[in-house]
Parts: C-alpha cells; structure tokens; sequence
C-alpha cells in the first residue's frame, strides 16, 4: 500500500514540476517576444519610404510594416511622424475592428504635380468682353479654365489606379521575416510621399501540446529500454518552416 503512495507521490511531484517548468518557460518566452515584439515595431516606426519609378513609369513605394499581436502596443508608441499619428487615430476610431487579432489599417500621402498647356480659345460675352478659356487633358487629368476680366475659374479632375500590396520578406537564414507594404500608382503625375501600414499579427504559440508517435528511451526503475511510443507531450517550438 506504501509503495503505491509513494508512486502516486512521485507521480504528483514529476507533474507538478513539469507544469511550473512549463509555467516559468512561458513567462520568459512571452516576456522576450514582447521585446522582440517593441523593438520590431520601434524599427518599423524609424523605416524610410523608399520611392522609385518601375519600367512603365508608374510611380511605386515601399516600407517596412508596423506590426504588433494587440492594437494596444501599438497606440502606445510615441513617435513624432506625423502618418504614425494618423495611422494610430485611425486604429483607435475603428479599435473594435482589430479585437480578433487580425486587422490592417493604412495611411497614404501623395501628390499631383502637373506641367502642362493647350490652346487658348478667344471668345466675347454679352457685352463684348474677351473670355479666355481653354481644356487641356489626357489619359490621367482634364483642366478647364475660364478667365474674364473680373474673375478665372479653374476646374482639375485627376484619374488614379492605386494598388497595395502586403507581405513578408525573408531576412536570411534562421533570423525572422519582416513585413513589408508596396504601393503603385499608375498616374504618372503622381508621387507617394508618405506612407505607413499597420497590421496585428497573431501571437505566438511556441508550446504546442499533443499526441506523439516516435522512437525513444524509456526508463523503468533502473533499465532503459528503447522501442517505438504513443503518447502526449509538450513541446517548444524553435523554428517554424
């Protein structure tokens, strides 16, 4: 009766051992993601828009994205930029749309800088005063003009076909992925200026619980044997293909 105590004892005490080695192994790990987790975002926040024209003369740029697994971490950056400012009001108006850890959010700043001129066309109004007008357009834009001797009116309608595009980036072997976000606008009289992209990430699962099937020792008493096991383990994960 004794020795069947004694077991259940051992038992308990390898359980209870193995769950606070688990508890501690948590703590850390989620600890040091959320290191990692701040520091990839404070690298985000500092990442320069890069702008070039691709060989259709479309006008394309790209960043790094600002990720975190909770949209909290991220209202609480501090940066001075002013898209960063926008982007985190516009996650905080539509907070409840970021709860089930997905979401993406996006701010976009361009510019339409145009040069151009057509023809002047001379007309008279009712009392025989020169109006000067003119239309001047092309695939991207359409101007009209209209210039009297008491007033000018302008009207400017610009055409855009902007497309975005989210994904991950490897950085070299064993070290973590990067998120980047690329924009193009295929109006060539436009420029991206500014641009910055959050997005919530799911968090980590490094401890997964489960069935196993494998080969292994086995120890009992004082033999070890060795054959194929069936069981439930835990495992850490290190790396993820």
């Amino acid at each position: 009766m004794s020795i069947n105590k004694n077991k259940t004892f051992r038992v308990l005490k390898d359980v209870v051992l193995v769950a606070a080695l688990i508890l501690v192994a948590t703590l850390y790990f989620n600890e040091k993601n959320l290191r990692a987790e701040q520091e990839t975002l404070i690298e985000g926040s500092l990442a320069e828009l890069q702008v070039w024209k691709n060989k259709d003369g479309e006008n394309v740029a790209k960043i790094q994205v600002l990720e975190t697994s909770n949209a909290k971490t991220f209202l609480a950056l501090e940066s001075q930029n002013e898209a960063i400012q926008q982007l985190q009001r516009l996650v905080k108006e539509n907070r409840k749309l970021f709860k089930d850890s997905n979401g993406t959010a996006g701010v976009i700043t361009s510019e339409t800088d145009i040069n151009a001129g057509g023809v002047t066309e001379v007309t008279e109004d009712v009392d025989n005063d020169p109006i000067y007008s003119a239309t001047i357009e092309d695939k991207w834009y359409k101007i009209n003009s209209r210039a009297t001797k008491d007033s000018t009116t302008i009207s400017l309608k610009t055409y855009h076909n902007l497309s975005i595009v989210v994904g991950s980036e490897s950085q070299g072997f064993f070290k973590k992925k990067k998120t980047f976000a690329t924009a193009k606008d295929a109006n060539p009289y436009s420029n991206i200026t500014d641009m910055r992209i959050y997005n919530v990430t799911q968090k980590q699962k490094n401890f997964i619980v489960g069935p196993y099937v494998g080969y292994g020792l086995t120890k009992v008493g004082n033999t070890i044997n060795t054959g194929f096991q069936v069981g439930i383990g835990v495992t850490y994960k290190l790396i993820e293909f």
